[in-house]
């Protein structure tokens, strides 16, 4: 690091990797039906040469995060994160349809992300198919809201 002190963003640059952050952001954008900033999210995370996989990787990470969370009482043993950490997932949680219909669209996604990988898996273009997802997710919100009125 030349002396300077290490970060996580830095480390995060050194190995390519995305920062979790960027995840906030993705689901965040998501969550407000934001189709454009999704997609600009997109891009930043497919920088610098990322692989796609490793991206749908994190996020289905990002999202079991979220799913345990939401659903179980206790989290111990099940993840590993710091009580900061653990505080930012419980806010984004606050941002989803409350009770069993957040835990429903989180299942969802993490449904739609496995279809994304099997798309890939049969040589479609990664990206659209990651982007295909975001919309996807959006329109299965839309409709349980409409569902709920």
């Amino acid at each position: 690091a030349g002396g300077k002190k290490i970060t996580e963003q830095t480390a995060a640059e050194c190995l390519q990797s995305v920062s979790e952050s960027q995840y906030f952001d993705l689901v965040d954008s998501i969550l407000k039906s934001d189709i454009a900033q999704a997609m600009r999210s997109i891009d930043l995370m497919l920088g610098d040469g990322r692989e796609v996989g490793d991206v749908l990787e994190g996020l289905v990470d990002h999202l079991r995060n979220l799913l345990i969370i939401s659903s179980c009482r206790s989290t111990s043993g099940l993840l590993v994160l710091s009580e900061d950490e653990k505080k930012k997932y419980v806010s984004q949680i606050g941002r989803f349809p409350e009770g069993t219909k957040g835990v429903q669209v989180i299942a969802e996604m993490i449904d739609l992300l496995a279809n994304v990988r099997k798309a890939i898996f049969l040589n479609m273009n990664p990206q659209t198919m990651l982007e295909s997802f975001v919309i996807k997710t959006i329109i299965f919100q839309a409709a349980l809201k409409r569902a709920e009125a």
